[in-house]
Order: C-alpha cells, then structure tokens, then sequence
C-alpha cells in the first residue's frame, strides 16, 4: 500500500448520513487522500500537494459526471464564511462539556454552488480534552465495542490526544492536513464546507462537533488515523448494534 500502510497507520472515516446522497462518494474520494498522509519520507509540501492532486481529480471526475458544462472554480471558491457558535439549544447539546469554541461554514462561489454543505472534522485537536469525561452514548448505556475506549465503559473522553506516526508527528496535525486539503477541494467543487477545526486547538468537544454538525451540514466526516501493524485500509464507522442506542 501506500505511505499510510508503511508507517503503520490507516485512516477510519466516521460517516454520518443526515439525508443527503452522495456524501458517501465525497468520503470515498477523502479515503483516497488518507493514504498519501501519515508518512515520513515525503515534506510536508510534497504530501499537502499529493493529497490536493489526489482529492482535486476525483472531485473534479465526479462533478463533471454531474454537470458536464461545469467548469472548475479558481482556488479561492469562497463567497463567503460565517462563524458557528455551539446552541445549547440543539438535541444532544447538553451532553457537550466543551464547547466554548466556534466552526467556520465556507460558501462555495455562486456560479458553482451546489447547495451541498459537508462538514469536515480534523479529529482531536482540544486542550485538555482527555481530562473531561463525556458519555459514550446519549442514552448512557455501555459501549459495545473495544478501542482506546474499552467495551463495556460509559464514558471516554471527551476528546483524547490521538495517536501518533512513526516520525512523532501527532496524528491531530496529520488529521488538519487532510482537513485542510478535502476543504479547498470540496469548495472548488461547489460544495460548502463547514470547518470544526482549522488550528491546533479548538474548545469543542466531540459531541458538540456532531451537535454543530448535525444542525448545519448535510453529512458529517470526521478524519482520523487507526493505530494498527496490519492493513485494514480506510473504512466507515457504523452505529453499533444496540438496539437502546439505536432508538
């Protein structure tokens, strides 16, 4: 596989679907992306143009089946942007212990506009969030599943530090890289795109950027890296079969 695979770490994509087709094709294309991050031989130029060339030409392949007279934008795609504060009025808010800070929505330019808006989430990235415990599921029953979070517990934290690549790079900076490459991509393509982080840090914890998300987006891609030795390559996260969660 590619540079991902090499330094021992692959990317999970976690989906989710609010009602709009199509978002599933746009985080295949991200997927693709995800293998030209993580490694430790390419600059970080080198890896930030290779993850633009790659997201470019598949989102431009697909709007071209779409629309065949659309014509690529200019890399500034941007009409506008507007700064997303946390409603604690918004369902699940009140479970989000972190969210004192803000996402920025990024409008596609008119001519080109879909009237799509995904939002993108560079996974970890908030001081102090391992040290704040959130519930792992709204109704508060256990998590069915292992991970860095063990089967059977009720709350994890409310946004943990992430792994790191072989050359110490945290994963939260290689997640931004992604982030900010799938960004200008998609607005190029006519999508909107919501931003949860564009910095090192960001005061929002992972409900409130689902509850952001939720409210504002037509679907959700939250970008992070797996540690693993073997190759499990990029896949989506589904909702675990617990039927109370799932009510």
């Amino acid at each position: 596989m590619l540079k991902a695979i090499r330094t021992g770490f692959v990317l999970a994509l976690m989906i989710s679907m609010i009602a709009v087709s199509g978002c599933g094709k746009i985080a295949d294309k991200i997927g693709a992306v995800a293998e030209k991050s993580g490694g430790t031989e390419a600059s970080e130029t080198e890896t930030a143009s290779e993850e633009r060339e790659v997201i470019e030409a598949l989102l431009t392949e697909d709007s071209s089946e779409e629309n065949a007279s659309t014509e690529t934008a200019s890399t500034e795609a941007v009409s506008g942007l507007k700064r997303i504060s946390f409603d604690p009025s918004w369902k699940y808010a009140d479970f989000s212990k972190i969210h004192e800070g803000t996402a920025t929505l990024y409008y596609a330019d008119a001519p080109i506009a879909k009237g799509i808006t995904v939002c993108i989430n560079a996974g970890h990235g908030t001081a102090g969030g391992s040290g704040v415990k959130t519930q792992c599921h709204p109704d508060g029953s256990a998590k069915v599943t292992g991970g860095s979070t063990a089967q059977g517990s009720v709350t994890a934290a409310a946004v943990s530090g992430g792994t790191s690549m072989l050359d110490g790079t945290s994963e939260a900076k290689v997640n931004l890289k992604v982030a900010a490459a799938a960004k200008a991509a998609l607005l190029e393509a006519g999508y909107n795109v919501l931003m949860i982080r564009e910095t090192d840090d960001v005061q929002l914890d992972n409900i409130a950027r689902t509850v952001i998300a939720n409210n504002n987006a037509d679907c959700h891609i939250a970008i992070h890296y797996d540690s693993s030795e073997s190759d499990k390559g990029a896949f989506f996260c589904g909702v675990p079969e617990n039927q109370t969660y799932r009510s």
